[in-house]
């Protein structure tokens, strides 16, 4: 390897903060923040399919069950369906998800509840038999319904955003390695080729996994020297320090984060305005 003076300033150096969230969030590179769309779009499914599964009954009627005569209060339409499209608002010719809303009486008490079926089984009016598991009426339903309005099958919608989740986590930790680099990595000249996989694709942007001796074709590379596969060139300012990020380029490194967190947000209004 080909050493030169440096003409970037000595470890440690000062990172601006659009800097660090410039590369902390993944830089230019696309592919790396799209776990911000999966997660986003993930808890969006989640709190609209999911947080209104029935995840619950499997355990906790698992056991000796009592059942008692109930009278259904009110049945409304949830807007959900099952079959066609499914989901919330389908129009793809669906059964209705009903809400059934019931009273009964154990151990001189009144006990409500409301379980969830698909299509109009019940009117308001109708005689039911409830079930609970034994000395635990406050934890009941409906015999033959269920306690949520989809059952736990559609659990499955929260790989969306654990796989997000993954993705930011792994995003995260290459922009740490990244960003030690330029706070401590020390300045070489090399020449030569470079064998890489691109981790951020523009400018100071870019970072290299070699998998040989480090060649390069830039005159300012930082790297670790506990961890010389990890090299990243950048382009001083004239105090030989890390420039701050352009307005421009931060707004293109934070859009996709930024839609993951409406697209998250939006799951709590959706949920809220229409449950």
């Amino acid at each position: 390897m080909n050493l030169r003076v440096p003409i970037m300033s000595n470890p440690t150096r000062e990172v601006p903060l659009s800097t660090r969230i410039a590369v902390l969030l993944g830089g230019r590179s696309k592919l790396r923040r799209l776990g911000w769309v999966f997660f986003g779009f993930g808890i969006f499914l989640a709190i609209n399919l999911a947080g209104h599964a029935d995840l619950t009954s499997w355990y906790l009627f698992r056991g000796k069950i009592e059942t008692v005569p109930g009278i259904v209060t009110t049945v409304k339409n949830t807007r959900f369906t099952e079959g066609g499209n499914g989901g919330r608002y389908s129009h793809g010719g669906g059964t209705p998800v009903c809400a059934y809303a019931y009273h009964f009486n154990y151990n001189q008490t009144e006990y409500q509840g409301v379980s969830y079926d698909t299509g109009m089984s019940k009117k308001t009016g109708a005689t039911v038999t409830v079930e609970f598991p034994v000395n635990r009426p406050d934890i009941s339903r409906i015999q033959t319904m269920r306690r949520g309005a989809f059952g736990p099958g559609i659990a499955f919608v929260l790989i969306f955003p654990l796989v997000g989740l993954i993705f930011i986590t792994i995003n995260l930790i290459v922009g740490h390695k990244i960003l030690s680099s330029f706070i401590y990595g020390e300045s070489a000249y090399t020449g030569g080729e470079i064998t890489n996989d691109l981790v951020i694709d523009k400018g100071w942007f870019r970072a290299y996994s070699l998998k040989a001796e480090l060649r390069g074709m830039f005159d300012n590379l930082v790297y670790n020297e506990y961890n010389s596969s990890r090299i990243a060139p950048l382009s001083p300012d004239e105090r030989g320090q890390v420039p701050p990020c352009g307005i421009l380029d931060l707004l293109g490194v934070l859009w996709l984060p930024l839609l993951g967190i409406a697209m998250a947000a939006a799951g709590f209004v959706v949920d809220y305005y229409t449950s």
